[in-house]
């Protein structure tokens, strides 16, 4: 059935609400990379500004609970105002698993877009607690699974098998892939900007298989190299 124009405006309107927050995190999440470096690097300075800032600036965290008294109310186990030496902390400068965070933020996000997309164009195949991308069979290695691929996407998104990219299964497959490897498996060997890249290129996909738009354009900051020019 024919997507109407009402309904691609307002995917595509999420699609560029997604990608421009996408966008931005991302220059977050490098703002962040950087200071982490910077203060591990330069742990002596970030020890002195620690020693003579507040001492609510970092405090530390403890769990101390007595069985009769937690099960009873299960309250006053969590502490979250430990007293700690400027010396503890730098070591834990760059112990934050950042990349697996990221990364776990992105693909939620697209969660969500393809989510938002499904109920509007086939909102009979919406299932409580069941992720849209749950259709995909596995990895598109060979012609006939990329073909089972399309055919499911299609079936879920009610749009011909020839219309899904087969982009859309292999970075989606990607992304699934990632995502277990640090979600259930414990794995941090994770790239954000991977994550990154292959999520936005999910966005894109899923955007130019359910709209007739030609270009998909989008920077939360000027383009101030003039790197793209406008309507092409």
């Amino acid at each position: 059935m024919p997507i109407g124009k009402k309904i691609q405006q307002k995917i595509l309107k999420e699609a560029e609400a997604t990608l421009h927050s996408l966008l931005e995190f991302a220059v977050n999440f490098r703002i962040l990379d950087y200071l982490i470096r910077r203060s591990e690097t330069q742990f002596r300075e970030f020890e002195l500004e620690v020693a003579h800032s507040p001492r609510s600036e970092i405090e530390g965290f403890a769990v101390h609970a007595r069985r009769a008294d937690f099960l009873a109310s299960g309250s006053d186990f969590f502490h979250s105002d430990m007293l700690l030496g400027a010396d503890e902390l730098s070591p834990l400068i760059g112990a934050f698993p950042l990349d697996a965070a990221a990364s776990s933020y992105v693909f939620t996000r697209i969660e969500i877009f393809g989510a938002f997309a499904l109920r509007l164009v086939h909102p009979k195949a919406v299932q409580a607690r069941v992720a849209w991308h749950q259709g995909i069979p596995g990895e598109p290695t060979s012609p006939i699974k990329a073909k089972k691929g399309q055919e499911a996407i299609a079936k879920l998104f009610d749009v011909s098998p020839e219309k899904v990219p087969t982009g859309l299964l292999r970075s989606m497959w990607f992304l699934k892939v990632c995502r277990n490897n640090f979600a259930h498996r414990g794995e941090d060997a994770v790239n954000f900007l991977d994550m990154l890249e292959h999520s936005t290129a999910v966005v894109c996909y899923l955007t130019f298989m359910l709209t007739s738009k030609k270009t998909i354009s989008v920077s939360p900051f000027p383009d101030v190299e003039e790197r793209f020019t406008k309507g092409t």
